[in-house]
């Protein structure tokens, strides 16, 4: 018997193995019982709640001056959401993930004519519809290139970006990449290539230095990459 554990009072034996006989025979016909069926719900949310009254989970539907949708939310003891997932959109929503790059330099140099690709993104699989990614392109002299985002798989890829002569630039793209999130099938690898159009070159690709996992929820990405210069 545990140290905290109090003797049955004496001449109360016969009631205790009773009442035990009785919560057995319950517990054998709770478990000889059908099992529910599968139940489904449309409309509403179910809300879960801490001691404090603070949210904490919510699936069901959501609704604010500027969207309705139907979905997941969990949240951090301050309130704010944590994870996040929705019925009107694939994959991951939050949070979201930094999506580091493979690199040849700290910056590439290309005189070529084609798309060659200066970094490189080789995840086994992709959990967010949309990346976001900014970096850095010099131009030498009269020198004009092209950059662009590129997936092997697909051979998809974003609209280009074309420099100006003589310049520093910032490059910056929003793009719903195509590829479906967690699906078990594809193999995504992502590129970011450059080309030089024309002089002498080179261009000069500078490693992202924001480079995001993301869904449309948030940024206004497209299929062609919403890309532009900063």
């Amino acid at each position: 018997m545990g140290a905290n554990a109090q003797p049955l009072p004496v001449g109360h034996e016969r009631e205790f193995a009773e009442w035990r006989q009785s919560v057995e025979r319950r517990m054998k016909d709770m478990g000889a019982q059908a099992a529910l069926p599968n139940s489904e719900s449309r409309g509403g949310s179910t809300r879960w709640l801490s001691e404090e009254g603070k949210r904490v989970t919510i699936f069901g539907e959501f609704a604010s001056e500027l969207e309705a949708f139907i979905g997941f939310v969990q949240y951090d003891g301050d309130e704010h959401a944590m994870f996040m997932t929705r019925s009107d959109k694939p994959g991951i929503i939050l949070p979201e993930w930094r999506a580091p790059w493979v690199k040849r330099e700290d910056y590439y140099s290309s005189t070529s004519a084609v798309f060659e690709w200066a970094f490189a993104i080789n995840p086994r699989a992709v959990f967010h519809e949309a990346m976001r990614v900014r970096f850095r392109v010099d131009t030498v002299g009269a020198s004009v290139g092209e950059v662009r985002l590129h997936e092997i798989e697909s051979g998809l890829s974003t609209d280009v970006l074309t420099t100006t002569a003589s310049s520093v630039q910032f490059a910056s793209f929003d793009w719903a990449h195509g590829v479906p999130p967690n699906d078990g099938v594809h193999d995504p690898s992502f590129e970011l290539q450059v080309r030089l159009v024309s002089g002498a070159g080179p261009i000069n690709v500078h490693m992202p230095d924001q480079s995001d996992w993301t869904s449309t929820a948030f940024i206004g990405a497209t299929a062609s990459g919403n890309a532009r210069w900063l």
